[in-house]
């Protein structure tokens, strides 16, 4: 089993429909658009980094030495925090992570997506999310799992950065992700391997016993996940944005509980 250790301190739901998604990505004109409008209100232009967060279209290229998720550490930001880490990975609260518990799983390697990781550490990966899923599971719930599998580059795949993460977020029981995607995008989940030479979508929720995977023939909206769950209930917060909605406060809380599971 992999050795997890315990980093140094350092309302009503709102059905999924095609109403969320843009008409150009209804009609195959898919030009990089959101889901929704980004945000109603104010906020956290300090928190922007246009070095590493990169829109479609945007210029610039996210490398190792310039990307959020490689100097992870080295932060003094909450979302930055290390909770757990192992020979490859690390734990990090999310930043905008507006449920309790949600976290990501990154890989030290500045690879785009865990489909482009070795066997070995890939065996290493399910390891660590089963143990740290069962932490979750003690204090907040069973997480869904997700991934944005980026193939190139400054795409809506990487959602902002170009590193590889993988999310775990106990969402409530009327949250069914993989049915909220599947009805968003017209396209069924199957169970298969992520291909490195693909882009692709994965979700495996708590009764599943391993990932689905979907490979849309037209890049998803930026954050595409995140819409979703945002959108599936009033959760208070003015967006699904991490950078225009960080949810400190929300981070916090899930720093200062997992601390103590």
């Amino acid at each position: 089993m992999t050795t997890v250790r315990a980093a140094k301190p350092s309302a009503a739901v709102r059905p999924c429909d095609s109403r969320i998604l843009h008409p150009k990505y209804l009609s195959g004109d898919y030009g990089g658009c959101d889901l929704l409008p980004a945000c109603d209100g104010t906020d956290a232009a300090e928190d922007r980094s246009p070095q590493v967060c990169l829109d479609a279209g945007q210029a610039g290229d996210a490398t190792a030495a310039a990307c959020r998720l490689c100097r992870i550490g080295a932060s003094t930001a909450i979302w930055d925090r290390v909770l757990w880490e192992s020979e490859n990975f690390r734990v990090v609260p999310s930043k905008g992570g507006f449920i309790a518990g949600w976290l990501m799983v990154v890989p030290r390697a500045h690879v785009l997506s865990m489909a482009h990781l070795s066997p070995i550490v890939y065996y290493e990966l399910g390891q660590l999310v089963a143990d740290i899923s069962v932490r979750l599971t003690d204090r907040f719930g069973p997480p869904t799992a997700f991934e944005h599998g980026a193939v190139t580059k400054n795409t809506p795949f990487g959602c902002g950065i170009d590193h590889a993460h993988l999310h775990l977020v106990p969402l409530p029981d009327d949250v069914p992700l993989r049915a909220l995607a599947e009805q968003a995008l017209g396209k069924k989940f199957i169970v298969q391997p992520a291909a490195p030479t693909r882009a692709y979508l994965r979700v495996r929720e708590p009764v599943d016993p391993t990932f689905c995977v979907l490979e849309p023939s037209i890049p998803p909206p930026r954050q595409f996940f995140r819409q979703l769950i945002w959108r599936a209930r009033a959760w208070h917060v003015q967006s699904y944005d991490y950078d225009l909605a960080p949810c400190r406060e929300q981070v916090r809380a899930t720093v200062a509980a997992v601390g103590r599971l």
